[in-house]
């Protein structure tokens, strides 16, 4: 019985470092919630997104990623996340301690113990798609940009025809007026 209970052991602590890599190398945010929304893990890029440190991002402090008026509404996602099951998603303006404004997309999956058949959390999922909305801001700017340029041309072609119509119409008086 010990020595199987020092395997199981063993086992426990190669897939808590294996969590531990992988939630560390994450290229995205992760927060773990308990079934009340209070977070009880926040990695190590998460910290590097928001500017803030684990401490302050536990508990209620993961609701800093979202919006203040979604607040109740993402606390009341993960409570009754297991009747759901819906994926929640968020895309807001967030501004770090040093002035830095960040885009963050936010994903809330709720997770369910499949074993007791109840809510036991969720995961929080957080990406700074900062670079991916200046860039969908700038491709806008420039079809706006070529949207005026082409009404422009447009313009200056309407005026153009405008002053040849008005000068065959100056020269057909001029002709009728010698006829008449």
């Amino acid at each position: 019985i010990n020595a199987k209970l020092v395997e199981k052991v063993r086992a426990l602590r190669h897939t808590e470092r294996r969590f531990e890599a992988m939630a560390a190398s994450s290229p995205v945010g992760i927060v773990l919630l308990d079934a009340a929304g209070y977070a009880t893990y926040a990695n190590p890029r998460l910290s590097e997104i928001t500017g803030m440190t684990a401490d302050r991002l536990l508990d209620r402090g993961w609701l800093a990623c979202l919006e203040p008026s979604t607040h109740a509404e993402a606390v009341e996602a993960v409570r009754a996340g297991a009747a759901e099951a819906v994926e929640h998603r968020y895309r807001n303006r967030f501004v770090r301690d040093d002035g830095d404004a960040r885009w963050l997309r936010v994903h809330l999956r709720p997770i369910r113990d499949e074993a007791e058949a109840e809510q036991s959390g969720a995961v929080v999922m957080v990406d700074d798609v900062t670079d991916l909305v200046t860039a969908e801001e700038r491709a806008a700017r420039e079809m706006r940009q070529r949207q005026e340029e082409a009404r422009s041309r447009d313009a200056e072609r309407l005026d153009s025809l405008r002053r040849l119509a008005g000068g065959v119409a100056h020269d057909f008086n001029n002709l009728l007026g010698a006829m008449l």
